[in-house]
């Protein structure tokens, strides 16, 4: 129930159910459990922009993790904390953080885990300028999730290419990334589908109507190209 009213950002909601749950779990003794609510307990502080609180949270789970040897959550709060640093502009102490996140997925073969640990390496370093090894972590992300069937996360990836190739003025190797992303957004029924109009739009403009066209065509059909442009358009009017 948390979890739902987390989902549509019914945080307050979220904490109460979350809190109610923590209790009966306390009540029980089930340290794992527990260990489950703090981490999500945090993540509503994350979003809430509390990020101070967040990091208890965080840190109490993953302190009850260690002593249960569970290397799968210890992970994932250790990403989490990586996300609260780079969140504060922290980049050395995120990129600490999910190295170490990243090595105990390699260790129990998380490929579905690794493949967020290396987007995120490289949204760190795209944010510190290093657009090579972020376009490198980027690609080795996009493979996995491709390995996994992961649609929601080759999305995120394609998408964050496209906004790599943009900004570093690769703009015709941008557009084939940007419009994959939309494609799968829009199949997921996911609303950052308009994050890549906006940037779609951005490269529509730099390259000029027949050249973006001629582009598109590589990826879609006609039908599809016009669907595209009307988006675009109806989006410039919004």
């Amino acid at each position: 129930l948390g979890r739902i009213d987390q989902l549509r950002g019914e945080y307050e909601r979220a904490l109460e159910w979350y809190r109610r749950s923590l209790a009966i779990l306390g009540e029980s003794g089930d340290r794992a459990g527990m260990a489950r609510n703090y981490h999500q307990l945090g993540i509503i502080d994350q979003l809430r922009g509390e990020y101070e609180r967040a990091l208890q949270w965080y840190r109490q789970s993953l302190a009850i993790l260690g002593e249960l040897g569970d290397r799968v959550g210890m992970a994932r709060s250790y990403h989490q904390l990586g996300m609260i640093d780079q969140l504060r502009g922290e980049y050395e102490r995120a990129l600490e953080w999910y190295r170490r996140s990243l090595a105990l997925k390699e260790e129990v073969s998380d490929r579905a885990g690794m493949a967020i640990s290396y987007h995120q390496l490289g949204i760190i370093d795209e944010l510190r300028g290093e657009y090579e090894r972020a376009l490198e972590w980027y690609r080795r992300s996009l493979a996995l999730k491709e390995e996994v069937g992961d649609r929601a996360g080759m999305a995120r990836s394609h998408g964050q290419l496209g906004i790599l190739f943009t900004q570093t003025g690769q703009v015709e190797q941008a557009v084939g990334h940007s419009v994959r992303a939309l494609l799968l957004f829009v199949q997921l029924g996911s609303p950052d589908a308009k994050t890549l109009l906006y940037w779609l739009a951005r490269q529509r403009d730099e390259l000029g109507d027949e050249r973006f066209r001629a582009l598109l065509a590589s990826h879609m059909n006609t039908e599809d190209i016009t669907a595209v442009f009307n988006l675009l358009n109806e989006a410039a009017t919004e």
